[in-house]
């Protein structure tokens, strides 16, 4: 076909696919997951005529082309025995006992029951004290708390940091402990941070500055969270999606965000945030921009 007879969609696709420049070849696992994700959801909240689906079916091979891959760990996991969590896909490390380690450059990703998600960076040493706290020994955590969930204790050489409803990396150095605070509050050694805060504790006491809550000093982050699936009210979907990435979600109506709230999707495909993201817009007919710290929800433009 050229260039002349190209249909409206195939120019958005080559658009798109010019835009991002070349990259390594999507692999042939993840280019399912999405195109059954994109699938499943799009079947169920969006019921349209024949055209409707051939155009679902070319959505998803756009899709599939922008995703980045989900790392599936390779070797075998082991299960802590003695800590109240379980390790979830994503990574590799060891368990002895009460001590859970991170190999380098891995990480690892916990569900710790009532509380919420516990992500280990790379060479990262921790101890499960009891069911509500750890002491950092060494590396990088961050913990993300479930609406409603008990508050957590992080013990470290520098002090203690009680989280109040939260999202906040810790970062343990030989010389200080860093704690970065993405959502809700936190207070280490009498000091409080809110979210966009960074405190970091050391000799000389504690220092406080502001901190973009989203960008790049977040990638290990998101790179360890667990596999999201398309499951549920799409807005609701699309927030689990945003606080994932650090960002805002807001829509550019109220028509629009209503629209969405009466949407349903219905996938079990494991995605990472950044297919998930791309997925559940395509299923539900929608388009997103990021700016800044903020995840902007629009309607599909027609062509």
């Amino acid at each position: 076909m050229d260039n002349n007879t190209m249909q409206p969609e195939d120019e958005r696709i080559a658009a798109l696919l010019k835009m991002a420049g070349p990259r390594a070849a999507v692999p042939a696992d993840v280019m399912l997951r999405v195109r059954s994700a994109t699938h499943d959801a799009w079947s169920d909240a969006v019921h349209r005529s024949g055209r409707r689906r051939i155009e679902m079916w070319i959505a998803a091979a756009a899709a599939a082309a922008l995703v980045i891959a989900l790392q599936i760990p390779k070797d075998r996991i082991s299960r802590p025995r003695t800590v109240a969590a379980d390790v979830l896909p994503g990574g590799q490390g060891v368990v002895t006992g009460s001590v859970i380690s991170t190999l380098p450059e891995s990480t690892m990703t916990l569900k710790w029951r009532e509380h919420g998600s516990l992500r280990l960076a790379a060479s990262t040493l921790v101890r499960f004290d009891s069911v509500d706290a750890i002491t950092l020994q060494r590396g990088t955590i961050y913990f993300s708390s479930d609406a409603g969930a008990k508050p957590i204790v992080v013990r470290t050489k520098f002090g203690i940091v009680r989280d109040i409803g939260t999202q906040f990396e810790a970062r343990l150095e030989p010389a200080s402990l860093r704690i970065r605070v993405r959502e809700g509050r936190i207070e280490l050694n009498g000091n409080d941070a809110e979210a966009g805060t960074e405190l970091t504790a050391g000799a000389d006491g504690v220092k406080k500055r502001s901190i973009p809550v989203a960008g790049a000093d977040w990638n290990w982050v998101l790179a360890a969270a667990p596999p999201m699936t398309l499951e549920g009210n799409a807005r609701e979907v699309l927030a689990a999606i945003a606080r994932e990435k650090g960002l805002k979600l807001i829509f550019t109506d109220r028509a629009l965000a209503d629209s969405v709230n009466r949407m349903s999707l219905h996938s079990r495909t494991p995605l990472t945030p950044d297919e998930a993201l791309v997925a559940a817009t395509t299923a539900s007919n929608l388009a997103y921009r990021v700016s800044g710290d903020t995840l902007t929800i629009e309607r599909r433009r027609s062509h």
